[in-house]
C-alpha cells in the first residue's frame, strides 16, 4: 500500500506535499455537559419571521416552448422544525470577471438539538432558473448578477433552489478560490480524511514549472490552502458527486480546526476581517448566534452529510451536447427530506447502535477511515486498538445477536461487507485469534465490533445508495 505522504520533487512537475497526520479523528469523544448558554437572538430565525419569498411565478409559456426539456412545476416548500436556518454556502470560480458556482452546499442549522445537516448540490444539476430558462444550477448566480435580479446573484440562487428543490434559503455565504485559500492558510491548514484515491495536476504559480501534482492515497492528511482547493475541485479521475463529498470533508476539517483554535467565541473580533473575504448577508448578531449554536454541537452525532447524487439523478445531454444531470422527481424529494432532517430523527430508522472499530491491517489509517465512515451515518462509534492478527476480510461481530430490527445488514452495506462475514458473538470463538476473542469478551457495552480487514474499500458510497441503490434504468 503506498504511503499517504507525497514527496516534493525537482522534476518538471512539482508534487504537492501533503503531510500525513495519523490522528484518531473519528474517535468517540464524551458529549459536552449541557450548560445553558447565554441567550442570543439572531435577526431572523423562525420561518414565520422571514420576508415573503421572492415571487417566482409561472414560467412564461413562450419560454417554456423553447426549453429543450420539460419545465418542472414549483416544488412545495419543505417543512422543517421551527427555528431551522438554511444557509447556501457558495464557492465561486471567477474567470474573466464571470463567476459560476463551483460549490453549492446547503447548511441546515437546527438550534434546538443542536444539529447541522449538510447537503451538496452538484453543479451540473439541470433545473429551471426562474425568469430565464432550463440550465445548470451553477449558472444562476452569474445570471442573477447580469440581469440585476432582486438580491443579485445570490437572490436568484435562492429562488432557483426554492423552485426546484423546495428548500427555503435564509442566508448565503459566498467565497472565491483566492478567499478560500486565504481562509485555510489563516487556520494553519486543515486535517482531511481522504477516503478515495486521488491524482491530479494543477496550475501553481509558486512551482518552478508552473504546475504541481496532488497524489493522495486513502488516509489522513494535513492540507494547506492550495492543496485543500485542489482536493475540493479535482475532476480528472473522479466526478461531480465525488467533488461534493470532498468539499464537505474540507468543510468539516475547517470547522474542527476552528474549534481546536477556539475561534468560535472570537467572532466579534474577527468579523470585520472575515467579511473582507466572505461575501454574505448574515448580520453580525445572527453570526454570533450561529457561532453559539456551533459551539454546542457534538460533531460525532449531530453533524450529518448528504449528497444529491446518482441515486436520484439521470445523466442527459442537452441538444447542444452539454452533459447534465436531470433530477428524478420521485426519488429526490425523499432524499432531501431525510438529508435536512435533524440527525437524531434520521438515526431512528437504524437505532442508536454503538460500534467498536478495530484495525485488523498494518495500514495505520484503515480503522480511522472505517470509524469515520460509520460516524457519518449516525452510528455511535468508538475507535479501539489494533487487532492482534491480520484480517484478509472485514468481520462484523454481532455482540448481542439481535435478530429483530438489527442494523447489522445496514452496517454491512455501508462497509460493503458480505453478510456471511457478520459473525454472532457466540460463534466468534471459532473464527478469531485467541487474543482478539479475549478482547471481545471484555468488551460487552458495544452492539457491534467491526474488525477492519484488507478487503475494506473506504471509497464513499452515499447513505441513500446504501439504502436504496441506484435508480432503475
Amino acid at each position: 500500500m503506498p504511503t499517504a505522504t507525497s514527496t516534493a520533487t525537482a522534476t518538471a512537475t512539482a508534487t504537492a506535499t501533503a503531510t500525513k497526520t495519523p490522528t484518531a479523528t473519528a474517535t468517540k469523544t464524551p458529549r459536552p455537559t449541557a450548560t445553558p448558554p447565554p441567550t442570543l437572538t439572531p435577526t431572523v430565525v423562525a420561518l414565520d419571521l422571514l420576508p415573503t419569498a421572492i415571487p417566482i411565478g409561472t414560467p412564461d409559456a413562450t419560454l417554456v416552448a423553447l426549453q429543450p426539456t420539460a419545465v418542472p412545476t414549483p416544488v412545495p416548500l419543505l417543512v422543517q422544525p421551527e427555528g431551522t436556518v438554511n444557509i447556501a454556502l457558495m464557492g465561486t470560480d471567477i474567470t474573466n470577471g464571470i463567476g459560476r458556482t463551483d460549490t453549492l452546499i446547503i447548511a441546515s442549522v437546527n438550534p434546538n438539538l443542536p444539529s447541522v445537516s449538510l447537503l451538496s448540490i452538484p453543479r451540473d444539476l439541470y433545473v429551471y432558473i426562474p425568469g430565464w430558462k432550463m440550465s445548470r444550477v451553477n449558472t444562476a448566480d452569474v445570471h442573477g448578477q447580469q440581469v440585476n435580479y432582486p438580491g443579485g446573484g445570490p437572490g436568484l440562487v435562492r429562488a432557483t433552489i426554492e423552485y426546484n428543490l423546495g428548500i427555503r434559503i435564509h442566508y448565503y455565504a459566498r467565497v472565491d478560490f483566492e478567499g478560500f485559500v486565504d481562509i485555510i492558510n489563516t487556520l494553519g491548514g486543515v486535517d482531511v480524511l481522504v477516503d478515495c484515491e486521488l491524482h491530479d495536476t494543477f496550475p501553481d504559480p509558486e512551482a518552478e514549472d508552473g504546475a504541481s501534482d496532488i497524489d493522495l492515497m486513502p488516509g489522513v492528511y494535513h492540507l494547506e490552502g492550495k492543496q485543500a482547493l485542489w482536493y475540493s475541485r479535482s475532476r480528472w479521475n473522479t466526478n461531480d458527486f465525488d467533488r461534493g463529498r470532498r468539499q464537505q470533508r474540507v468543510l468539516r476539517g475547517a470547522f474542527a480546526k476552528m474549534n481546536q483554535l477556539g475561534l468560535l467565541p472570537k467572532v466579534p473580533e474577527l468579523w470585520e476581517d472575515l467579511i473582507q473575504t466572505v461575501d454574505t448577508d448574515i448580520p453580525l448578531d445572527t453570526a454570533l448566534w450561529l457561532a453559539q449554536v456551533a459551539g454546542r454541537l457534538d460533531t460525532t452525532i449531530a453533524l450529518k452529510s448528504r449528497f444529491i447524487d446518482g441515486t436520484v439523478l439521470q445523466s442527459w445531454r442537452t441538444p447542444e451536447g452539454a452533459a447534465v444531470q436531470l433530477p428524478n422527481s420521485q426519488r429526490i424529494g425523499p432524499l432531501i427530506a431525510e438529508a435536512l432532517a435533524p440527525p437524531d430523527t434520521a438515526r431512528s430508522r437504524q437505532g442508536v447502535a454503538r460500534v467498536e472499530v478495530v484495525n485488523g491491517t498494518t495500514w495505520s489509517d484503515w480503522g480511522i477511515l472505517a470509524a469515520d465512515r460509520l460516524a457519518w451515518e449516525g452510528f455511535d462509534v468508538v475507535l479501539a486498538e489494533d487487532a492482534s492478527g491480520n484480517y484478509p476480510q472485514t468481520v462484523i461481530v454481532d455482540m448481542f445477536e439481535q435478530s429483530k430490527g438489527s442494523p447489522a445488514q445496514l452496517l454491512a452495506r455501508i462497509l460493503r461487507v458480505n453478510e456471511t462475514n457478520i459473525v454472532p458473538y457466540s460463534a466468534a470463538a471459532d473464527t478469531l485469534p485467541q487474543e482478539d476473542k479475549d478482547k471481545i469478551q471484555e468488551q460487552v457495552d458495544a452492539d457491534f465490533r467491526v474488525i477492519v480487514g484488507y478487503d475494506y474499500s473506504p471509497c464513499y458510497k452515499s447513505y441513500w445508495w446504501n439504502l436504496h441503490g441506484p435508480p432503475p434504468e
